[in-house]
């Protein structure tokens, strides 16, 4: 293209040692001060089109001019551009959502490390503490007879426990963590013995219960530990005759969050400790009482 004195304000040409395997190349010189130099550009692209369509198939051409479209195509350009709005706000809104719970998620999570989590994590105080929170929370009466002891008194169990549903029922209690090993059947001993003579003693009455709640191997994955006493059997027949029953703090555990989930009732799980003796087994079962 020429002006009036013959110089070349733009042009077109092609290099045939370049543009790969075509073995061609093309270039659009325009004038450096055009006014409307998108007018060029779509010229160019729609000759483009024409020698290459293959590298030009998305391009857009007159046709998605909104000025040239049709009813029809502009209801659905509309509806297009609706949708993406709404998605735009939808993923907004779900990013929110995903930060508020991951929030919840995470405050959880610090709850639980002090909380029942504890039963399958701690020994000593930490645990006794735990194992009350538990049981209180499934509906016993709890109470700490170690905070009953006077200076130089000998260490008894660490709970006494009552059934609001069956007052005669009387429970004494000992608990136990172990960090790297299973318990020891040497820990039932006092339960049978010395701890239920000074209970008789001190009451009147010889409990009718003993449980003995222990956390073993707390340093494993709780997947990973072994069945509670699981070699021990004659021993914990023995225990058995003595209406005692071993608990796995990982049963604690799955009770007291099924009871807080509502899968099970505090009256069911209390029942159900009630009528077993040995080692705890619970069942799949997450039924609760048409009641």
């Amino acid at each position: 293209m020429l002006d009036a004195d013959d110089h070349i304000i733009a042009g077109q040409f092609f290099n045939a040692k370049v543009g790969g395997a075509r073995g061609e190349g093309e270039w659009w010189c325009l004038p450096h001060d055009s006014e409307q130099p998108h007018l060029w550009l779509t010229a160019a692209i729609a000759a483009w089109r024409v020698s290459t369509p293959d590298r030009f198939v998305d391009l857009p051409n007159w046709y998605d001019d909104p000025e040239w479209e049709t009813t029809a195509e502009r209801a659905a350009r509309s509806a297009l551009s609706s949708l993406a709005a709404d998605r735009a706000r939808a993923l907004e809104e779900f990013a929110i959502q995903e930060d508020r719970l991951t929030t919840t998620l995470r405050e959880a999570t610090a709850a639980a490390a002090d909380g029942h989590r504890r039963l399958l994590t701690s020994q000593g105080p930490e645990l006794v503490a735990a194992v009350i929170e538990a049981l209180t929370a499934l509906g016993y009466e709890v109470t700490d007879a170690d905070a009953r002891l006077q200076a130089g008194d000998r260490k008894l169990e660490d709970l006494n426990l009552s059934d609001p549903d069956a007052p005669s029922w009387l429970n004494i209690t000992e608990i136990k963590g172990y960090g790297n090993r299973s318990g020891k059947t040497s820990d039932l001993i006092p339960l049978t013995g010395r701890y239920s003579t000074a209970y008789r003693a001190r009451t009147g009455h010889a409990p009718n219960s003993r449980w003995y709640i222990i956390n073993q191997k707390f340093e494993t994955a709780p997947s990973s530990r072994p069945t509670i006493f699981a070699g021990a059997a004659d021993d914990i027949a023995e225990f058995a005759l003595e209406n005692g029953l071993a608990i796995d703090t990982r049963d604690l555990f799955k009770l007291v969050t099924d009871v807080e989930a509502g899968t099970r009732t505090a009256a069911d799980v209390r029942k159900l400790l009630k009528s077993q003796t040995g080692v705890l087994q619970l069942t799949a079962t997450t039924d609760v009482d048409a009641e």
